[in-house]
């Protein structure tokens, strides 16, 4: 309906009693505030859990190969073995189980020590491959 200039329009009546068609009620203040409480909790709580996730380290070097070859076998044996402890410590959050640090080791081991190594985990002399316990 056209409202002449200088009339103002009455506002509908919403709480009539007859099965008119009525405009969707507005939120009330409250509503509304509650709402914006939910999602400010929501928001807090997913920053929370991302706080309490820590950054996974910088991945460090790889150890050097371990081969169980040539004239210095227990030098670069030992070698290996402190180059696998410094790399376990320094990024213990990518090594924290035993079997991640044995497939680690297991996979910078080659040519003869690794024909060793395969061949004491299928008759199972070390440890538990799949279980990593010892």
């Amino acid at each position: 309906m056209v409202v002449p200039p200088g009339q103002y329009q009455e506002e509908p009546d919403y709480n009539m009693s007859d099965n008119h068609a009525h405009p969707e009620p507005q939120p009330q203040p409250q509503q509304e505030q509650q709402s914006e409480m939910t999602m400010l909790a929501a928001a807090i709580a997913s920053a929370f859990r991302h706080a309490q996730t820590p950054a996974k380290s910088e991945k460090t070097a790889d150890v050097p190969a371990f081969t169980g070859t040539g004239s210095h076998v227990q030098e670069d044996l030992e070698r290996f073995k402190i180059g696998l402890d410094s790399k376990f410590d320094v990024n213990s959050d990518r090594y924290s189980t035993p079997k991640s640090r044995i497939h680690y080791a297991f996979a910078r081991t080659v040519d003869r020590a690794a024909s060793i190594v395969l061949d004491g985990i299928k008759e199972g002399k070390y440890m538990d491959w799949h279980s990593g316990k010892t």
